[in-house]
């Protein structure tokens, strides 16, 4: 900076240390106020002497109050003087504050500016101000909703789900709650055939299952695979013929089956038109377990 100006600081600023001047690229806090308007932040002290070269230094003051030399450009945001000596003037803003309690303070945040100003001096103002921000704004504006004072009332456990299917079934709805119970995975198809008229053939499935599986378990995973299999649906007669491994069933299949069954029949005359039976056993020993007509 050229000798004869002086930094005049705004009345709204914090008064500086005695003999402090600000270093080359030095900005103000933006928490600052504003200077009042026309304030010239540099005096020239010898604006009034008769020497022609200074009245044509008192010129070269720029519009903005700032000194000739090592002024900030304000468009670009870059400082024409600070290169390699930017750092050496923070060092030298530290040691000018060093010796007053109250503006060391200021002079660190001073020099912490200066340097991230240095870095990305579009910084500032590249975030959202905290009052524009929407979220910020719901969170200011938004009400909490009242609890309320009556608690509401507590659904009962559904029927199905909370006693166990009747057994034996008596409706459609009870066999497909009891066919839920089993496992149709623990079914697998080995043969399948046709028979009857062609109009209407009855559907003939041959499944292996577990020889270990108790009664209850061997009815419940065959009538699992007959609903899964769509069979239930079938508006002819379908079948269901369970053995308890292939080879029985290769040694059998003709004879009938060795494990349970279920079976879908049509019923004569003008009651309901299907009955549906589940067995468990083998052809020659074959008590029906349930059976109901829909």
């Amino acid at each position: 900076m050229k000798m004869g100006y002086r930094f005049n600081p705004p009345p709204n600023w914090p008064a500086p240390p005695p003999g402090w001047v600000p270093v080359p690229g030095w900005r103000p806090s933006p928490e600052w106020p504003a200077p009042p308007p026309g304030w010239q932040l540099w005096i020239d002290d010898t604006a009034l002497a008769p020497n022609p070269a200074l009245k044509r230094a008192q010129h070269q003051v720029d519009p903005n109050g700032w000194p000739p030399t090592g002024h900030v450009n304000r468009h670009k945001g870059t400082h024409k003087n600070a290169g390699s000596t930017g750092h050496n003037s923070v060092k030298r803003l530290a040691t000018i504050l060093a010796g007053h309690k109250i503006w060391t303070g200021v002079g660190a945040f001073i020099a912490l500016s200066v340097v991230v100003y240095a870095a990305n001096p579009h910084a500032a103002n590249s975030g959202a101000h905290p009052k524009s921000s929407p979220a910020a704004t719901n969170a200011a504006t938004a009400t909490p909703r009242p609890v309320s004072t009556t608690s509401a009332p507590v659904t009962a456990a559904s029927s199905t789900t909370a006693r166990k299917p009747s057994f034996p079934p008596r409706t459609l709805a009870a066999f497909r709650t009891f066919a839920a119970t089993g496992d149709a995975s623990e079914v697998h198809q080995v043969g399948s055939s046709t028979e009857g008229l062609p109009s209407c053939p009855d559907l003939n499935i041959y499944v292996t299952v577990s020889p270990g599986l108790t009664t209850r378990e061997l009815e419940a995973d065959l009538s699992a695979f007959f609903v899964q299999s769509g069979l239930l649906n079938n508006q002819c007669q379908a079948f269901v013929f369970a053995f308890h491994s292939r080879s029985d069933y290769q040694a059998n299949n003709n004879n009938g089956y060795t494990a349970g069954r279920v079976a879908l029949t049509m019923n004569s005359g003008s009651g309901p038109q299907h009955n549906l039976e589940v067995d468990a056993g083998d052809v020659y020993n074959f008590p029906a377990q349930f059976d109901f007509n829909f």
